[in-house]
């Protein structure tokens, strides 16, 4: 795995935030701290980093132009009022950001700039030989030079070409939408959150697609049934009206199920269709996989997060969370891992190494790092801080009843 690194200056409420990141990645701390905007510059980076071979067609100027235009739209930049820098930096690679007195610029070191450069012209000059050539039809054509990108940018040291999903908060309402929704939008989203976007057309694509299993994977959906159902309480029966909650007798339609089950439910489809794909190397983006749910149900969907992660030999899970039960569970996978030849309490794709975990408390426009290098755990030092608080203020009050 590359090492990968995000370094932030004074970008709305990140003042100074310099962060490597691992396999398993998970940012908590309170409300409108910063943390789902460090989730989503994380998730535009890796977007784009294969974009200028992929779009070899396409000039360096224009590419600019999209690639600024997805960063405003992604995270919701309305003016250019405030100058901010953003280092990127995957393996030897690194890609800037940087608003200065209004103007924005975003740029490539030199090395990058190579890649892209070679790779691009190596393309395009396969692609104007396959132009040339009567033998081809578009569909095959477009097959070859499918294929030709995969190879060239596997052959550019950046690794595959991979899925990169972002599940955004607030995800109950997109099973209640209109089947079509998205891709009504999908044309014309200049006023729309295009992370929103792609989510509600990743859902729909899932949806349409969820019986289409390859067999090579259906193995996976043991574990994943069995950590999923114990979040939905129950086994979700697809049909084309929009499914249902199959609950021992009872059948429960999904817009009269509980906050919990329609928040996850879009996770669910999702996962469902990103683990059976067959798709490897990928990574996961999800915003407050908790929410709505109920403890022993947090620990469920971190375990599957983990498995799906896991199963799909994914490059990286990142997270965004108010819960420090998801740090109880990922501590819990950490030593389970430690004493994997003695435990048998967790499968071994629910296994964790420390090493590959990165964890960080955001606060004040920093990143603190959770880890605990000597005890090779996750410190939960500052948010056990609101639990000690709330328990002094309970002494005192029953000092008072009891005087």
């Amino acid at each position: 795995m590359q090492k990968e690194r995000l370094i932030i200056k004074n970008f709305f409420t990140l003042k100074d935030v310099d962060i490597e990141l691992g396999k398993y990645n998970v940012f908590i701390g309170e409300q409108a701290s910063g943390k789902s905007l460090i989730l989503k510059t994380l998730f535009f980076f890796r977007s784009i980093l294969f974009a200028p071979i992929r779009m070899y067609r396409t000039d360096t100027e224009e590419l600019s132009k999209m690639f600024i235009q997805l960063f405003c739209t992604s995270l919701n930049i309305r003016d250019y009022n405030h100058n901010m820098s953003i280092d990127y930096v995957y393996g030897d690679y690194t890609i800037h950001i940087q608003i200065t007195d209004r103007k924005f610029f975003i740029g490539y070191s030199d090395n990058l700039l190579n890649v892209y450069t070679q790779k691009r012209n190596l393309l395009l000059e396969h692609y104007q030989n396959l132009q040339k050539n009567d033998t081809y039809d578009d569909m095959l054509r477009f097959s070859i030079m499918e294929l030709e990108t995969q190879r060239a940018v596997e052959n550019s040291g950046l690794g595959k070409i991979s899925l990169f999903k972002f599940l955004p908060a607030g995800r109950m309402v997109f099973f209640t939408l209109l089947n079509n929704m998205f891709n009504i939008v999908g044309n014309d989203k200049q006023n729309l959150n295009s992370l929103l976007v792609n989510f509600g057309q990743d859902y729909q694509k899932a949806f349409s697609e969820y019986q289409n299993i390859r067999d090579d994977t259906k193995i996976r959906l043991i574990k994943f049934d069995e950590l999923s159902g114990k979040i939905l309480k129950g086994k979700y029966i697809y049909d084309q009206l929009g499914g249902y909650l199959q609950q021992n007798d009872l059948q429960t339609k999904l817009v009269d199920g509980s906050s919990g089950q329609q928040e996850f439910l879009p996770v669910y489809m999702i996962l469902h269709h990103y683990l059976l794909s067959g798709h490897e190397c990928g990574n996961l983006y999800i915003e407050e996989p908790e929410a709505h749910l109920y403890p022993s149900a947090q620990k469920a969907i971190t375990e599957l997060l983990v498995y799906v992660t896991n199963a799909t030999n994914s490059d990286g899970l990142y997270i965004t969370t108010h819960s420090p039960y998801i740090l109880t569970v990922l501590n819990n996978l950490i030593l389970a891992n430690d004493v994997k030849d003695k435990q048998t309490l967790f499968d071994k794709e629910l296994l964790v190494s420390f090493e590959e975990v990165r964890a960080y408390y955001i606060a004040d426009g920093r990143a603190r790092d959770l880890r605990d290098m000597e005890n090779r755990l996750i410190s939960a030092y500052n948010l056990d801080k609101v639990s000690e608080q709330t328990a002094l203020d309970f002494d005192k009050l029953l000092d008072l009843k009891y005087e």
